[in-house]
């Protein structure tokens, strides 16, 4: 896939499954395991989204902080869900 320009750095908390320790996205009412940061491009084709970078931390506040950065350089927003 040929992905464009870095339309924005997300940020999102993940949890450890029961049975099989795998990592899931979480929701709001749900306790984190850690939080995610990664980069969303458009692919060129069919407009489809395509994740880039992906980093995990331990805290919201480390999180932040690089995706503070990831969006500074690429002079992107940034969002946290």
């Amino acid at each position: 896939m040929n992905a464009l320009a870095i339309e924005a750095i997300y940020v999102h908390a993940w949890r450890y499954t029961e049975h099989d320790q795998c990592q899931e996205y979480c929701s709001d009412d749900e306790q984190p395991d850690g939080w995610c940061v990664y980069e969303r491009t458009v692919t060129t084709e069919g407009g489809e989204f395509d994740h880039g970078e992906e980093a995990d931390f331990p805290t919201f506040a480390a999180a932040m902080e690089y995706a503070e950065q990831l969006a500074s350089r690429h002079g992107c927003e940034l969002q946290c869900y």
